[in-house]
């Protein structure tokens, strides 16, 4: 039996964990040596790069798991079949869960 081993991210952590801290590191620095001018805006921008990556890279990840998790529940991929395909998906596709289409109906049209 084997057992499949799900990914804690513990190193991309890490490596933001402490590339932030070296950037924070660099502003407080540039500060009290009145650099702060050619320090601080390029390390806020270096911190919000870098959180977004990583931020965007599990995002990316969790929209994955969603997607398969409908299609072992549901026995199809939820974007190419059945129900959930033939209507309108609440977020544009990012929440397949989620099936809307019997909303916004005409009257009479059921």
């Amino acid at each position: 039996m084997t057992r499949d081993k799900t990914s804690s991210r513990r190193f991309s952590k890490w490596l933001v964990g402490i590339n932030v801290a070296l950037a924070w590191g660099a502003i407080y620095l540039g500060i009290i040596y009145l650099q702060a001018g050619a320090v601080v805006a390029s390390g806020f921008g270096f911190i919000g790069l870098i959180a977004g990556a990583y931020m965007g890279v599990g995002h990316a990840d969790y929209r994955a798991f969603l997607r398969s998790a409908a299609g072992s529940v549901f026995g199809m991929s939820p974007m190419t079949s059945g129900p959930i395909a033939d209507g309108p998906i609440a977020g544009g596709g990012d929440f397949p869960l989620v099936d809307i289409s019997h909303q916004n109906q005409e009257p009479g049209a059921q």
